[in-house]
């Protein structure tokens, strides 16, 4: 599988409040979620309003700085899951995420070195 980026959307299964990997049979539910950031050998999605995971945690102003959760995800709910737990891809974005504010901007690519930096934070540097 190709590796996905902040803003994605992709389909896991749940199955009595816990996520399941994607080849389980017994699951209740499928459910859309967005990526937030890779983390190790993972990504952090964010969890729906109207769903309930036993396993998510919310992000905290102490965990956004832990996992390197972009700010605007401030008391989330949050959960950790790897690519066994994806049952499809259903949306690419097509865009990046400014490595130092972590904002998206749509139509945006990053430079030779693979950074990309969003016009605020090349002009100010103290942003």
């Amino acid at each position: 599988m190709a590796s996905l980026r902040p803003g994605d959307s992709i389909s896991c299964k749940i199955s009595y409040d816990l996520l399941v990997f994607a080849e389980s049979h017994l699951f209740n539910s499928i459910v859309t979620f967005d990526i937030i950031c890779p983390y190790e050998n993972g990504y952090l999605i964010k969890v729906p309003t109207y769903i309930r995971l036993k396993t998510s945690f919310e992000a905290t102003a102490d965990k956004i700085k832990k996992y390197s959760i972009p700010k605007n995800f401030i008391y989330a709910e949050v959960q950790f899951i790897t690519e066994k737990h994806i049952f499809t891809v259903s949306d690419r974005r097509d865009g990046e995420c400014c490595d130092k504010c972590g904002d998206f901007f749509p139509m945006s690519e990053k430079n030779e070195e693979g950074t990309f930096l969003c016009f605020l934070c090349k002009t100010y540097k103290y942003r």
